[in-house]
């Protein structure tokens, strides 16, 4: 009898420990609900990122120069801001570096997602174009492929590529130095179809694929813009008959292109002589690996075509209008280009080592003058806090590359074009060499950062480092000598810049000798 009590106060206290943690799960259980609740009301009643006033009826709108309007509006409210737009979604702006790397980069899992653009994105696109994707299986699959074609080691293979057009598009400038834009669209055309599509023929930038290329580019850009369309702000209206007619309409131009792109990868790619190995050849090889429609692919490849091409040739100028307003700089970059390279050959990739004030000089335009000003939306997945400030999941949240890149406290005298911010002096070597703590945002930020950022770098590089080795680079004089200013922020000014060669003997021996 004696030896069943204590078997019995075993059971007992074993019976009671099972019920207590049973309880207690279901306590647990029932708790959690009411704590996240409880933390979901605290953060909700924090307030929303500092901005303008803004009533039901007037919601805050933007004009042309978005950019400068998000700046203002940084130097008033601060790095991290908000207003309320006409379709009631929350604008956040990010108007400085420590914001951008905290929140675009360092939380990027929440803000990988992007704005559902109804004209842009859905109606004009159909859901298709790689850079208005929200984040989910789609991105994913797309962005895997982009990635295998465009990482560092597919870069290196595309370099003679660049190389070979880079040089053509000198020859182009010398031929007609008042027509140099259509030398830069052409380059930029030649080499994303090579990369792209594998196009053996040369490229002329007046050719019927890449007029419509750059046509449908620019009705879609126009259309990102915000507030540029009235069924971005009330979405309703794409189901009124008609409203959005002319967008389905763009779109099926769209499609048209991009697929007999595709299409004529696909008849030639496994004939001789035909087409070179490309990103359209390797993504119709392995179509059904990537789980990819026809339309998929079509998309998939019109939009690295369509990006590749009018954001590097709108860089390139970008390049001529900083050289021409700040010679300085430029003969800092010359003399190394004398020194590295001489006038013999042309600069190549292999001198990329010792040529960091070329580098510098991308680095500083891509600053000084960001082609994309305004950066592209991003958009919350979840409610995020930052600061003391509740960003609700959902919110549009825009890096103003404009006004990061003014960001004094990283670049100090921010209006003034200095190369010297990028460079330091490397103490075992004694040489001058780029600062590894310093970057620019032009690509964007975090999961949604340009998958082409390695090859668009390069070729920023090799036509830099060529058209300063080729040209003076200036501005235009009028009829009494004085210079006459530029526009930078222009979309032409071929009629203001004046490109000489450095020397007759230079062309001759280095260039014609390639």
């Amino acid at each position: 009898m004696t030896e069943l009590i204590p078997a019995t106060m075993r059971l007992i206290h074993n019976e009671i420990v099972q019920n207590f943690r049973v309880i207690f799960s279901l306590f647990i259980c029932l708790l959690s609900p009411v704590i996240l609740s409880t933390i979901t009301r605290r953060r909700r009643c924090l307030p929303l990122p500092p901005g303008p006033k803004s009533y039901p009826f007037m919601r805050y709108s933007f004009g042309p120069y978005q950019w400068r309007q998000m700046e203002e509006i940084t130097k008033e409210y601060g790095p991290v801001s908000s207003v309320k737009l006409g379709n009631n979604n929350l604008l956040v702006i990010v108007g400085r570096v420590e914001p951008a790397l905290a929140l675009l980069e360092g939380r990027s899992s929440i803000y990988c997602d992007r704005p559902q653009l109804e004209m842009a994105g859905n109606i004009m696109s159909g859901g298709l174009r790689t850079l208005c994707l929200p984040y989910g299986d789609r991105w994913k699959r797309f962005r895997r492929v982009l990635h295998s074609q465009l990482d560092t080691k597919a870069a290196t293979s595309y370099q003679s590529i660049q190389e070979r057009a880079s040089r053509q598009m000198i020859l182009d400038i010398v031929e007609r130095p008042k027509d140099f834009t259509e030398a830069l669209t052409r380059y930029a055309a030649s080499v994303i179809i090579k990369i792209t599509y594998g196009k053996l023929t040369p490229i002329h930038h007046g050719d019927a694929e890449v007029v419509k290329v750059i046509k449908t580019l620019s009705r879609f850009t126009r259309a990102t813009r915000i507030g540029a369309h009235s069924v971005d702000r009330f979405p309703w209206l794409r189901h009124i008959p008609g409203w959005v007619a002319q967008g389905r309409k763009w779109h099926q131009e769209e499609l048209d292109l991009f697929s007999s792109q595709v299409d004529g990868v696909r008849s030639e790619m496994n004939i001789p002589g035909k087409r070179d190995s490309c990103f359209t050849s390797y993504m119709l090889e392995r179509q059904k690996e990537f789980s990819l429609s026809d339309n998929e692919a079509a998309y998939l490849a019109g939009s690295l075509f369509g990006a590749g091409s009018d954001t590097t040739s709108a860089a390139l100028a970008v390049v001529i209008f900083a050289a021409a307003s700040h010679p300085s700089e430029v003969k800092k970059v010359q003399d190394e280009l004398e020194s590295v390279v001489g006038n013999g050959r042309m600069p190549t990739f292999d001198d990329y080592p010792e040529l960091p004030w070329v580098s510098a000089f991308v680095s500083e335009t891509f600053r000084w003058r960001p082609v994309s000003a305004a950066g592209f939306m991003h958009a919350t997945v979840k409610d995020d806090v930052y600061e003391g400030h509740f960003i609700p999941a959902g919110s549009w949240v825009i890096g103003n590359h404009w006004s990061i890149h003014r960001d004094e406290s990283v670049f100090p005298e921010p209006e003034k074009f200095d190369l010297t911010r990028w460079l330091t002096i490397d103490e075992e070597s004694g040489k001058t060499v780029l600062r590894p703590d310093m970057r620019h945002f032009a690509y964007g930020f975090g999961r949604r950062r340009c998958a082409g950022v390695t090859i668009a770098d390069r070729s920023m590089f090799i036509n830099t480092a060529n058209l300063l080795w080729s040209f003076d680079i200036k501005n235009k004089t009028d009829s009494e000598g004085n210079s006459i200013e530029l526009d930078t922020m222009g979309k032409s000014q071929s009629g203001f810049v004046c490109l000489d060669g450095l020397d007759s003997d230079t062309f001759e021996h280095g260039l014609y000798s390639i």
